[in-house]
């Protein structure tokens, strides 16, 4: 467990003198999506630090920062793009149950 916590103080290290949150759970991490790739970058030289080997690094999905720049433009567009009055309609109600505004991407 004192190597877990030894790459995970590097990790949070690197992240919070970015000005990035990050949460650990285990020895797992939640980032915003468009940092992933780093991330796992930042893990893998985490660990060769620590025990002298790159360990290998998973993740359930791919960040924005490893999609090919076609498709990352795609993902962008289809975030960004106009939300139909029907959605803004439910967001608003949804909003005005939990007493809170969501902030969109972008």
């Amino acid at each position: 467990m004192n190597v877990d916590a030894r790459i995970a103080e590097r990790v949070h290290q690197h992240f919070t003198a970015k000005g990035v949150p990050i949460l650990s759970v285990h020895d797992s991490f939640i980032i915003d999506y468009t940092r992933v790739g780093e991330m796992k970058q930042v893990m893998g030289e985490a660990s060769k630090a620590v025990t002298g080997l790159k360990l290998a690094v998973s993740a359930s999905g791919i960040g924005l920062d490893e999609m090919q720049a076609e498709a990352r433009a795609d993902f962008v567009s289809w975030v960004q793009a106009p939300r139909s009055s029907g959605y803004l309609r439910r967001l608003k109600d949804w909003e005005g149950r939990v007493g809170r505004e969501v902030v969109p991407y972008g």
